[in-house]
């Protein structure tokens, strides 16, 4: 994946439960939410009054809405700038845990987040101490 770049955002994010797991958008991108408009809001599937909410979100989403929530917080991913290749937001508490992540799940290096040969006892290529 030596394409993709790393690529952690702050702010404010839907957490919709879903059929397939927790699945990360940022609320930027979703645009105005009344029922979804402040950190801790929350909306599950069964009251009719949440079916327009419910509607704006279903085209960012591969499972099925459970619940939602707005938290804020650090989204990390791997993105190919140019392309429209990505992988799935996760939504972390601080920078720190957000590097961590990414370090963890991608093969990257803790300090500059390049990516690292496993092979190669996780030597870092731009010589960083890991």
């Amino acid at each position: 994946m030596s394409f993709m770049q790393p690529e952690i955002a702050h702010g404010k994010w839907i957490a919709a439960e879903t059929t397939v797991g927790t699945e990360y958008i940022p609320q930027d991108v979703v645009g105005k939410l009344e029922a979804l408009a402040n950190v801790g809001d929350e909306i599950n599937t069964d009251p009719p009054e949440h079916g327009d909410t419910i509607a704006k979100l279903r085209p960012y989403l591969e499972g099925d809405l459970q619940s939602a929530e707005v938290v804020e917080g650090f989204g990390a991913r791997l993105s190919a700038p140019g392309y429209m290749d990505c992988t799935d937001w996760t939504v972390l508490v601080s920078r720190e845990e957000a590097v961590e992540h990414l370090a963890d799940t991608y093969d990257r290096c803790r300090t500059c987040l390049a990516e690292v040969n496993v092979a190669d006892d996780w030597q870092c290529p731009k010589g960083c101490e890991q």
